[in-house]
């Protein structure tokens, strides 16, 4: 007296055939990978992100995405990977912005990163770095870095006229300027 039933997805039989046996659940981080259950515990696989550790039947451990070589991470290179239990997260770096998976420097934040030719701590134009965190023609920026921001001041030959607020170039007796 008994019946044969099918096992529930993530469960299995271990005495296959056999009508007293019962169903079990597949080992932790791990299942049938199918709409029913099956009938060995074999058919049982680890999930996404865990790998099962032949020295222990199976049992499913943590894969690092961060550090493994086979199933790397998509984190941009301006992020970095934390691991987590099956899986990972990607954060940008300070002075970026972003998904994790795709990063950006902040321009205007006052601290030149990544691709910034310069920052001023601002994303105004006409004040020697862009609001695109890019050097103005007949400006120098200096002094800016990860921690300080650019000094942005008129390139050798030019200065500032107080009408305008802009560089230009630098007349001297004799010369033709426009």
């Amino acid at each position: 007296g008994g019946s044969c039933v099918p096992c529930a997805v993530d469960t299995y039989k271990d005495n296959q055939g056999s009508w007293y046996s019962t169903c079990s659940p597949c080992p932790s981080n791990s299942g049938t990978q199918g709409a029913t259950g099956s009938d060995e515990r074999s058919d049982c696989k680890c999930n996404t992100g865990w790998r099962a550790d032949a020295s222990a039947g199976l049992n499913c451990v943590n894969i690092n995405e961060c550090i493994d070589d086979v199933l790397r991470h998509n984190c941009h290179a301006d992020a970095e990977c934390s691991d987590t239990a099956g899986s990972f997260t990607c954060a940008c770096k300070t002075g970026f912005e972003g998904s994790g998976v795709a990063c950006s420097p902040i321009c205007g934040d006052g601290f030149r990163y990544g691709s910034e030719a310069c920052d001023d701590g601002n994303r105004n134009d006409a004040d020697g770095c862009s609001g695109a965190c890019q050097v103005e023609a007949s400006f120098n920026c200096v002094n800016g870095s990860t921690s300080t921001p650019d000094v942005c001041v008129c390139a050798d030959n030019y200065y500032t006229r107080p009408s305008s607020g802009k560089c230009q170039i630098f007349c001297e007796a004799g010369s033709t300027c426009k």
